[in-house]
């Protein structure tokens, strides 16, 4: 979403810096009012000319984009180019971006920035991606010309657009300078806007600390003394020791219908959730409107549930009640003016769902998102989701609850009167006896992602509330493959190195069934992106253990080992025992029997 992936010529040419044009020309004077609006519709979008104080521009073009379209040029602001541009000219376009409002979780409004043929086949120069929250960002971007075929652009031949196809937002677009310094400039020397975070340097100080984190919190000795018939020590045993699931939970949304299909992709998405996650969370299954829409669904959902748990992976459910109209059955609005049906409709919803997943799933988040989903809420106080937890306590006191939301790392946390809610709804939640027991940051991350120093700081706040906490919707939509990869690593590290953080889920991971494709971690061919690789590299490689050796004098055979469950193999004159065993804090000497089995000691 928010960096370059601009077609911009030859930008690694070695130009003659002696060569400069001298007069660099602002082809796009009077940016602000000679752009025009296109869309659909007057329906999908508002636009109009606002002040602007505290910047060196004065104005902004402010667009409210009512409906999303399926491609960012579906709704735009275009304007012909008055003057010649040459090809091969090197521009720089510069411009200012926030948001006033997104619905998109990461809180962020996004623009795409395109020079283009006007007309024809319309090639593209720059084609750049940015986003913004609510703070004024600036966005330099040199690029070349790519005239047709060669060719210059007479005037009014090439065009400039700001794309605003995206869902429900609203940006405010100042400062707009599109700068032609001529064909011989030097493109290397102009400013550029790249996206980064503080910490991603390999050798940023946060990362050392992290490392002896998880080495203390996350691995443990796994010792394994080999006796013989007697009870003898046996030296100079093959020991094989082969790591099979974490204890930390590593999971993902997942699409139970899908799940349960028998077509080749429904097979292969099968297969991929249970070798790579212990826990997953149904995507949709069980929100209330989904769960009630379709009753042989409904079954289905049950099933794969008990398969699930069958094969030993964790079911992290998700929502017994998102608090808004557009996400609950249609009737609940007609209820709302009465509170005693509305109560009771809500109580026999609780009371089915937690009825039919009974010793299915083992957590839930109880409450989702009520700072930002509150229709309920502000019509009958707050007070209703200690309510909602009591009530599904009572119903079922087995599952572990949550209370789940975001803004906590989204949009570099700068969202900080819904974190401050958050934090304060927890405590107050907690005072007043209500059963809340799992703390849910969702990760709905754009562009503008925060540092690992601030990550970590942020979960040290929360670690004081005193209840575990799992990062339960973690994806990155971000055009720039190599800043996903990055800050994936990073921001799974920071986590994983956290003592009150027991889990990390992100939302979805095949592009082909997910809900925001460009941020899966695997493609449609079944391949990792980048950030899907830097994902598993961390959870199956250096965070996994596979080793072997042999049993020294006393029989034993010692490796620093990762949390989780493991099968030993041990082998010695022409005998050999295969046993299963979980690794945990204080985990005795295993002792291994070769006829007769393994015997803790």
């Amino acid at each position: 979403m928010c960096h370059v992936y601009a077609v911009l010529g030859a930008f690694l040419l070695a130009l003659d810096l002696a060569s400069v044009q001298a007069e660099p020309i602002d082809i796009f004077p009077d940016a602000l009012h000679r752009l025009e609006v296109l869309s659909p519709g007057p329906e999908a979008a508002e636009t109009r000319i606002v002040p602007v104080e505290g910047q060196d521009f004065e104005q902004a073009l402010e667009a409210k984009t009512i409906q999303g379209t399926q491609w960012p040029w579906g709704i735009q602001f275009m304007a012909s180019v008055p003057v010649e541009v040459r090809n091969g000219d090197v521009i720089l376009a510069e411009f200012s971006l926030r948001t006033i409002a997104a619905t998109a979780e990461s809180g962020e409004g996004k623009t795409q920035l395109s020079f283009e043929e006007k007309g024809g086949g319309f090639l593209k120069s720059l084609t750049y991606d940015a986003c913004a929250g609510q703070a004024w960002k600036r966005f330099q971007i040199p690029f070349r010309v790519i005239g047709v075929k060669g060719k210059d652009y007479a005037p009014n031949e090439a065009q400039i657009g700001f794309r605003l196809g995206y869902r429900g937002q609203t940006i405010q677009i100042g400062g707009i300078r599109i700068v032609n310094y001529g064909q011989d400039y030097d493109i290397s020397s102009l400013p550029v806007t790249r996206l980064d975070y503080s910490g991603r340097d390999s050798k940023a100080a946060w990362r050392a600390a992290a490392q002896r984190r998880i080495a203390e919190l996350r691995q443990a000795p796994l010792i394994v003394q080999i006796v013989d018939a007697a009870g003898k020590p046996v030296s100079g045993a093959t020991v094989d020791v082969r790591m099979k699931r974490h204890a930390f939970r590593f999971g993902s949304a997942v699409d139970l219908q899908f799940f349960s299909g028998n077509a080749p992709d429904n097979q292969r998405y099968r297969q991929f959730v249970l070798d790579h996650f212990n826990q997953i969370t149904p995507e949709n299954d069980l929100k209330w409107d989904y769960w009630e829409a379709n009753v042989s669904r409904r079954e289905e959902t049950v099933e794969a549930l008990k398969d699930l748990k069958k094969s030993g992976i964790r079911i992290h459910g998700h929502n017994l009640i998102w608090p808004g109209f557009g996400v609950m059955p249609r009737d609940i609005k007609s209820l709302l003016a009465d509170r005693t049906a509305l109560d009771k409709r809500i109580a026999d919803h609780f009371t089915e769902i937690l009825g039919q997943t009974h010793d299915l799933v083992e957590e839930w988040d109880a409450v989702n998102e009520p700072y930002a989903v509150r229709p309920i809420l502000e019509r009958y106080g707050d007070g209703l989701v200690g309510d909602w937890f009591a009530l599904a306590h009572r119903i079922d006191p087995a599952p572990v609850l949550y209370l789940n939301d975001y803004a906590n790392f989204q949009n570099n946390g700068d969202d900080t009167a819904h974190k401050l809610d958050f934090e304060k709804r927890l405590k107050d939640l907690l005072a007043a006896k209500a059963p809340v027991q799992g703390i849910g940051m969702q990760g709905h991350l754009g562009g503008m992602v925060c540092s690992p120093e601030a990550v970590l700081k942020e979960l040290d706040r929360f670690a004081k509330i005193g209840l575990p906490i799992q990062i339960t919707e973690f994806d990155i939509d971000a055009t720039d493959e190599k800043l996903k990869a990055d800050f994936t690593r990073d921001f799974m590290t920071a986590c994983f190195s956290h003592p009150a953080v027991i889990g990390f889920s992100s939302w979805g991971f095949w592009e082909g069934r997910h809900y925001l494709p460009a941020a899966a971690m695997v493609r449609q061919d079944w391949s990792f992106t980048p950030w899907g690789k830097a994902w598993f590299d961390l959870v199956e490689k250096t965070w996994w253990t596979k080793a072997s050796g042999t049993s020294d004098a006393a029989g034993k055979y010692q490796v620093n080992g990762f949390l989780g469950d493991y099968t030993i193999t041990v082998k010695f004159g022409g005998k050999e025992a295969v046993v299963s065993t979980a690794l945990q804090k204080g985990s005795p000497v295993l002792q291994i029997q070769l006829e007769h089995g393994p015997v803790a000691k």
